[in-house]
């Protein structure tokens, strides 16, 4: 059985026109390197190098988020700032119901 991380990366570098073999020879790794990830685990320094070239998070590709953002895509995304000022002006029980609130549209939207 295929693991999660291998499949990420599959679907990354499908979505970029690229084949593992391809992504392999650009961060200059070993042949057949990824495909050896179907069924063991990376190595981080390699992980990072994947994660790095697409853009993602390593917690996206470990399985640990949804979100393929990196922190610093978000610290720096509008959106993320302007709902983070907000939330700071209210008081926590209202963050709590704020974040209560958002909750409700990421299961609405959820893939699983």
């Amino acid at each position: 059985m295929e693991n999660d991380t291998f499949n990420k990366i599959k679907n990354l570098c499908k979505e970029a026109n690229i084949s593992i073999s391809q992504l392999e020879t650009i961060l200059k790794i070993g042949s057949s390197t990824i495909s050896k990830w179907k069924s063991s685990n990376p190595s981080a320094d390699k992980l990072s190098l994947v994660a790095d070239y697409f853009g993602v998070s390593l917690d996206y590709l470990m399985g640990r988020t949804k979100i393929k953002k990196t922190s610093d895509d978000a610290l720096s995304d509008c959106r993320i700032i302007s709902f983070t000022r907000t939330m700071e002006k209210l008081e926590e029980k209202d963050q709590k119901k704020a974040m209560d609130f958002l909750k409700m549209f990421e299961d609405a939207f959820s893939e699983d």
